[in-house]
Formats: structure tokens, sequence, C-alpha cells
């Protein structure tokens, strides 16, 4: 038998920024209580874990106005989906804009994807067979290139130094699969 389930209607936006779109339906739930449901959507996004050819991580030191400090991080962003640009399109350009490097090589080390109420798929990628090939940084963009070897970048999760979860868990995965992966 099958279990009772909530009747939703169609969903609506209720906000759209540049950034994020906020979009709202009604749940009939099996007891007739009305309730609202709410989505938020994000366009995909893109982070790379570039290797140079020392085997090192590119990690950025960059300034992050929101919270007016320096941040470990890695190259990342939005893929321009309205200007037709693919995941693969925006790592190479991130990793110009950001790092000044291209990659010969991409591999996908991981898609994640939203849940329930998060609409955000984001792609990260292990960038190999890196060469000068730098793009002009977005305008507000502070940013210096540190190679670092992997076990440092893991030393660095360990003691806060990197403290974006998502970064510090794509990096605990290249970690753990070094080997794998030549590293």
């Amino acid at each position: 038998m099958k279990k009772p389930r909530a009747k939703v209607s169609q969903y609506k936006t209720v906000f759209k920024g540049q950034t994020f779109e906020v979009k709202r339906a009604v749940a009939t739930m099996p007891s007739g209580k009305k309730e609202i449901f709410e989505t938020m959507h994000r366009p995909p996004s893109v982070m790379i874990l570039p290797i140079n050819d020392k085997k090192q991580l590119l990690l950025i030191r960059e300034y992050r106005s929101r919270i007016k400090k320096y941040i470990w991080a890695l190259p990342a962003g939005k893929v321009k989906i309205k200007e037709g640009e693919t995941p693969i399109r925006a790592a190479q350009r991130e990793l110009r804009e950001e790092a000044g490097v291209r990659a010969k090589k991409i591999t996908l080390l991981r898609l994640a994807e939203g849940g329930q109420s998060w609409v955000w798929r984001r792609y990260a990628y292990i960038a190999t067979k890196l060469v000068p090939d730098r793009l002009t940084k977005d305008e507000d963009e502070d940013i210096k290139v540190v190679p670092v070897s992997i076990d440092r970048a893991f030393e660095m999760i360990k003691k806060d130094e990197i403290y974006n979860e998502n970064m510090a868990y794509m990096i605990f995965r290249l970690w753990a699969q070094r080997k794998k992966f030549g590293l």
C-alpha cells in the first residue's frame, strides 16, 4: 500500500537575483493542511584542483571583501549557462583567470547535487599538464597562486587554515585518492 503523499502546486519564481532564484509552491498534505515549499536555484559552478608538474596543488590566497580577509581557496566560479558555457569550459576559464594556467588534461573528480530545497550542481575537476595562459582577472579579484604539496594542503584542512567545507572535502578526496591519480 502506498503512503499518501503531499500534492504540490506548480513552483513559481518569487525572487530572481544575479546569483539566486527562489521558487515557491503550495503543498497540500494528506491531512488537508497547507504548507509552503521553497527551492533555491543557483547556476552550476566549478572548482578546480590544479596540479603542477611537481605534483603540487595550486592553492590561491584570495581577499574576500564580504568577510574582509584573505582566505585559502581553489580556483572556482559559476558556469555561464546563458552564454552557452559548459562546465569544462568554465573550469578552463576560471583556471586561466585565477591561476594563470590552462590544463591540457581535466578529469572530473566529483559532481555534487543540491538537496530537496537547494538546486545547485557543483563540478570538481582535477587539472593536470598545466601551461601558462593567463586571462584577465575579474576587476575585484586580489589573488596570489601558492603551490603546496597535497600532504601540506591536507594539513591545512586539519588546522582549519582551509575552512570552506566543499573545498576541504575535495582536497581530502584528492589526498585520499592521490595514488589513483599518480600523485
